[in-house]
């Protein structure tokens, strides 16, 4: 993870003409996180960071909140099937993304997921967002 993290940086730094670097915390947020969307989502991350931070160290503090929560575990009983707690933690993952303030639009691009699919997502389990 911290070979693609730094390789990101360079690209990043290079496309913008920074000289930015990251703090061993920031990184450790970073590598710590289960990334659902994977490498397209970690490269969003990255890029996003990089423009938005004001000093050339990247620290914990300018990362995105959702870096920095844990998610609630989810428990059971056996009362539950995989579906119906797949659901829950997909919904618990939605809801905090839109009480951070993220668009459809923007979470579609940091889940790499369809903006359409999102949306439906958000309307099944009643989540009330911005329609852009």
């Amino acid at each position: 993870m911290v070979p693609l993290i730094i390789q990101q940086m360079r690209m990043k730094n290079e496309k913008y003409g920074y000289e930015k670097s990251i703090s061993n915390k920031a990184l450790d947020l970073l590598k710590s996180y289960e990334w659902p969307g994977n490498v397209r989502q970690l490269e969003n991350v990255i890029e996003r960071i990089m423009v938005t931070a004001a000093d050339n160290i990247i620290k914990a503090e300018d990362l995105p909140d959702f870096l920095h929560q844990k998610l609630v575990e989810i428990k059971t009983d056996g009362s539950k099937s995989f579906k119906e707690l797949t659901g829950e933690y997909e919904k618990q993952i939605l809801s905090r993304f839109i009480e951070k303030g993220f668009t459809p639009k923007e979470m579609a691009k940091l889940l790499s997921m369809d903006v359409t699919n999102i949306r439906r997502k958000l309307h099944k389990y009643q989540i009330d967002f911005k329609s852009t």
